[in-house]
């Protein structure tokens, strides 16, 4: 059976929000991570975002997914909240995660202020 992947960061991850839709949708915690060339940023919105960002180091946590059906609904709620769902190749499946969608919330280097999630 194909495992499918996801990095999460801010209110997805242990101990946040967010968190119990990660259980509800059958994840299962594998361990922390940390992914380069990405950095998460914090909006003040409550709601950190994930960039591009050649230097930098996005530190979250790495879900397990048995099945694709279980993620669609975290992907569904993500994609209308102002990110794009990547998909990375990971080991020998995929790795699903959230960057922000720069159309939907502007210019983030005036909203940044230098502080980093889980830094």
């Amino acid at each position: 059976m194909m495992k499918y992947y996801m990095f999460v960061y801010g209110t997805l991850m242990r101990g946040f929000g967010n968190n119990a839709l990660m259980k509800r949708a059958g994840a299962k915690y594998v361990r922390d991570i940390h992914l380069n060339g990405f950095q998460v940023v914090d909006t003040h919105g409550g709601f950190p975002y994930m960039i591009q960002d050649d230097g930098g180091v996005a530190f979250g946590e790495l879900w397990e997914f048995n099945n694709l059906a279980g993620a669609m609904p975290i992907v569904s709620m993500e994609e209308g909240a102002g990110y794009n769902t990547v998909v990375a190749p990971f080991g020998d499946t995929e790795l699903m995660m959230f960057v922000a969608d720069p159309a939907f919330i502007g210019d983030i280097t005036k909203k940044w202020n230098g502080k980093r999630w889980n830094s």
